[in-house]
C-alpha cells in the first residue's frame, strides 16, 4: 500500500485539409509517482496521426500509433501500430462503429525482450444518446491475440476477449458523472513452466467519475474510484486493487 499523485496532460487537433478529408492527432502524457516506493513510478507517453474521411452519415479513420512506457525513469516497453475505425451514424443519437488496430511491443531490455509480441484486436462499438442528450450509453465488444515473437514461449502469448459498457449523466450545468465497466477474459497459449498449468485469467474494472466544472472557468475537478479485480488459475496473478483520487483538470 502506497499513497501516490499524478500528472497528465495532452492535446488533439482536427484539420481539414479536403473536402470531405481531415488531417487528426494527439499526444498525451501520464505520470504516477509514488510517496515511498519510488523505484515504481510509472510515466507514458503517446502520440497518434492520421486521416479522417467524412461524408453523410459515414467516417472513417485511420491512424498511427505509438507509445513509450518508463518504468523509474526508464523505457519498459514500446509500442508502434495503427488503428482504422469505421463509423455510421443510424440517427442523430445513435452511432455505431468497427475497428482493428495493431501494434508491435517490445521491451528495451534484454532480460524482457523474450516478452516482445505483435498485438492485434478487433472490436465492434455502438453509443446512443436518449433525449435531451443524457444518459448518453456505449457498449463495446472485442477480442484478439497478443502473438509472442519468441520460439517455444507460447505461455506469454494469450487471446483476449472483452465487454465494456458505460453511461454519461449530466447532473446539472457543469456536473457530469460518468459510470464504466469492462470484463475482460484472457487465455493464454501454453503451460507455464513454473506452475505447469495454461493461465487464464478473468479481470473486471469499475470507475465512477464526478467531473465538476468550476462556474466561468476551464477548471475542474474530477473525483474518482476505480475497482479492478483480477482472477486466475495461478495465484500470484490475483489481485484487487482500489485507487480513490481526485484530479484537478484545465482545458485550453
Amino acid at each position: 500500500k502506497d499513497d501516490f499523485w499524478s500528472l497528465s496532460a495532452g492535446l488533439s487537433f482536427v484539420n481539414e485539409v479536403a473536402a470531405n478529408w481531415s488531417l487528426v492527432g494527439s499526444a498525451s502524457y501520464y505520470g504516477k509517482y509514488n510517496a515511498d516506493e519510488t523505484r515504481f513510478d510509472t510515466d507514458t507517453l503517446d502520440g497518434a496521426i492520421g486521416l479522417r474521411w467524412a461524408k453523410d452519415r459515414d467516417s472513417v479513420t485511420t491512424a498511427l500509433q505509438v507509445q513509450q512506457y518508463n518504468v523509474d525513469g526508464d523505457s519498459f516497453r514500446e509500442s508502434a501500430g495503427g488503428v482504422v475505425q469505421w463509423q455510421h451514424d443510424l440517427s442523430q443519437r445513435t452511432q455505431v462503429s468497427l475497428f482493428a488496430q495493431l501494434a508491435d511491443l517490445s521491451y528495451p531490455d534484454p532480460s524482457q525482450s523474450i516478452r516482445d509480441a505483435r498485438r492485434t484486436i478487433f472490436g465492434v462499438a455502438t453509443a446512443h444518446a436518449y433525449s435531451g442528450g443524457s444518459p448518453v450509453v456505449f457498449a463495446s465488444l472485442y477480442g484478439g491475440e497478443e502473438k509472442e515473437d519468441a520460439d517455444n514461449v507460447p505461455h506469454l502469448g494469450h487471446k483476449p476477449v472483452g465487454v465494456r459498457l458505460g453511461a454519461q449523466w449530466r447532473l446539472a450545468p457543469g456536473t457530469h458523472l460518468f459510470v464504466n465497466a469492462s470484463a475482460e477474459r484472457r487465455t493464454y497459449g501454453g503451460v507455464d513452466p513454473l506452475f505447469l498449468v495454461e493461465r487464464e485469467d478473468t479481470q473486471l474494472d469499475v470507475s465512477v467519475v464526478l467531473n465538476y466544472t468550476i462556474r466561468a472557468t476551464t477548471w475542474s475537478v474530477r473525483p474518482q474510484v476505480t475497482f479492478t479485480d483480477n482472477d486466475s488459475n495461478i495465484e500470484i496473478y490475483t489481485f484487487r486493487r482500489t485507487v480513490a483520487q481526485i484530479g484537478l483538470r484545465y482545458d485550453f
